[in-house]
């Protein structure tokens, strides 16, 4: 089936598909075939999204599932956070044109043992409704219902919980990273080549609300998102920290440099496993708020994520190892990093996470736990201002790396 748009509609969107009642009757326009079931999907924030069971295989993949999502102007958990209704747009041109196809990768990475992935995919786009804000998408997590080893398709953050520490996981959490890393230098590359800049920011350079939404949560509410972790600053190092994130946001507006993803995560990559539990395929998916901007923000962003997550669970050198092959990937393509700002704005993240995360009713480990890990971000932003980055023992990943790693070894984990 090739891809579908529907005309879009004058004035205000007439869908309204926040339950899954009103997506059945949706598709019941759309050339999808009938849809006999749908499921909404939790863990997503922003979007209502739903998986779709059809009567019959699309042809263009040969599965019977598919993913709508639809844009309301709220976040799906919480309507009093307002959103530009016109990110679905946005989506749909990086599903459309992004060209990873074309993007390579090493044969060292594809002859890892366990590792059967070729390349870094986006979900076909099945069918696009600008009018109403939902897109129809292939579905990158699909469940052969014959067979679960542990998780047939899933995040990389739910691979890096839940899947059980064995040399298995190593070895695919280091082709993961790399994977990753030589993507995002790819699609960076291609964002800036004069060939295909002026491309990208015909797609993508008109969504500024996207940069100015990313901006307003990590750095604009900085001291907020402190205040919800329960943490205090004295005014003096307020207001440094204040002028600091002032020049970085002002940075973020200046550099129009690449595509970026902007909302780039564990969560936001889909990993799918074959019956030997071989890593098969690796999807990269919610491209809503992809825009033009510096690097920096899609690396902060993922590092942060990696990050304060393996900083909190303590599970197994996963995150680690994911944070380590990717760097290293990204380097060795050739992808440029502006450390300054990269640690800035990683700090600035993880105070975000933290702020969220707290639980006031949680144990006194965890609490202390998160206090570390958001004193160790503003470390991250304080010293980034006086460190001399070209230095190699001032390499912030390598400093990154070596603080996961001892948090291990003080939890008596294996690496």
């Amino acid at each position: 089936m090739a891809t579908a748009s529907k005309v879009p509609n004058t004035g205000v969107a007439k869908a309204h598909l926040t339950e899954p009642t009103a997506v059945i009757e949706y598709t019941k326009t759309t050339p999808l075939g009938r849809v006999v079931d749908v499921r909404k999907q939790t863990g997503g924030s922003i979007n209502f999204v739903y998986r779709l069971f059809l009567d019959q295989y699309i042809e263009k993949t040969q599965q019977k599932t598919a993913i709508l999502k639809y844009s309301a102007p709220y976040a799906s958990s919480d309507q009093a956070f307002k959103l530009y209704v016109e990110r679905q747009i946005f989506e749909t041109r990086a599903l459309k044109y992004i060209p990873w196809k074309v993007f390579s990768y090493p044969s060292t990475l594809l002859d890892i043992e366990g590792n059967l992935c070729s390349r870094v995919t986006l979900p076909e786009l099945y069918f696009d409704d600008p009018g109403d804000n939902v897109i129809i998408m292939q579905d990158m997590a699909e469940v052969d219902e014959t067979w679960r080893p542990e998780r047939t398709g899933d995040s990389l953050q739910a691979f890096c919980e839940q899947f059980n520490k064995a040399e298995k996981k190593n070895q695919t959490s280091r082709a993961v990273g790399s994977m990753l890393g030589a993507f995002f230098a790819q699609l960076h590359d291609w964002g800036r080549r004069p060939e295909s800049h002026a491309r990208a920011e015909e797609l993508f350079g008109s969504n500024n609300e996207a940069v100015r939404l990313i901006l307003e949560v990590h750095t604009t509410a900085i001291l907020e998102n402190m205040k919800r972790a329960g943490y205090e600053i004295s005014q003096d190092k307020q207001r440094v920290l204040v002028a600091i994130m002032d020049k970085l946001e002002q940075s973020v507006y200046q550099q129009r440099d690449t595509i970026v993803l902007i909302d780039v995560r564990p969560a936001s990559a889909i990993l799918s496993f074959d019956k030997a539990e071989r890593l098969s395929n690796i999807s990269i998916i919610d491209w809503e708020f992809a825009a033009i901007g510096p690097t920096f923000l899609d690396l902060s962003n993922l590092v942060a994520e990696l990050f304060y997550r393996g900083y909190t669970t303590r599970i197994d050198s996963t995150y680690v190892d994911v944070l380590d092959s990717f760097i290293n990937a990204y380097r060795a393509f050739g992808g440029s990093i502006s450390l300054k700002e990269m640690m800035g704005s990683t700090g600035a993240s993880i105070v975000d996470m933290v702020g969220r995360h707290t639980d006031p009713n949680g144990s006194q480990e965890t609490t202390a736990i998160s206090r570390e890990c958001l004193e160790l971000a503003l470390d991250f932003i304080f010293d980034a201002e006086s460190t001399d980055f070209t230095l190699s023992e001032n390499d912030p990943f390598a400093m990154l790396s070596k603080i996961l790693k001892d948090c291990l070894r003080k939890e008596g984990k294996s690496l």
